[in-house]
């Protein structure tokens, strides 16, 4: 029988450095492809403001940079686990672009474009009984 589930950490919204790493090593190798990225949660707002607590908008700027084909570093003022200094190039990628990023985290549906990438919020809602039945 498996104990009392921990309280001491709170779940948090981010994104850290080594998934960013680890998603800018993928991109750099993406030749010629259409790309449509899958996420949990929503990165951005409509307005373009990170809707994660931490760095949603940073992941926004790498697939903005892997459309432009830039280089360049990325980084922000954070330490700890959500602190992001990292470099990507992006210029050998070919007609590669991202088109869209769906995520399903909120319990609404919506649609937005931001810097020409599609942001697919999907209403994937487990959620059941009374008071949720639609």
């Amino acid at each position: 029988m498996a104990g009392p589930r921990s309280t001491t950490s709170k779940k948090v919204r981010g994104i850290r450095e080594q998934q960013i790493e680890d998603l800018i090593s993928i991109l750099e190798k993406t030749i010629d492809k259409h790309v449509v990225v899958f996420g949990h949660a929503n990165l951005i707002s409509q307005s373009g403001r990170s809707a994660l607590n931490f760095n949603g908008d940073l992941v926004q700027k790498i697939f903005t940079s892997f459309n432009n084909k830039d280089s360049g570093q990325l980084k922000n003022e954070l330490s700890g686990d959500f602190g992001v200094n990292v470099r990507y190039n992006f210029t050998d990628t070919g007609i590669s672009t991202i088109s869209n990023y769906i995520c399903g985290h909120m319990h609404y549906e919506k649609h937005y474009k931001v810097n020409g990438i599609n942001h697919i919020i999907l209403n994937c809602s487990a959620l059941m009984g009374k008071k949720n039945m639609a």
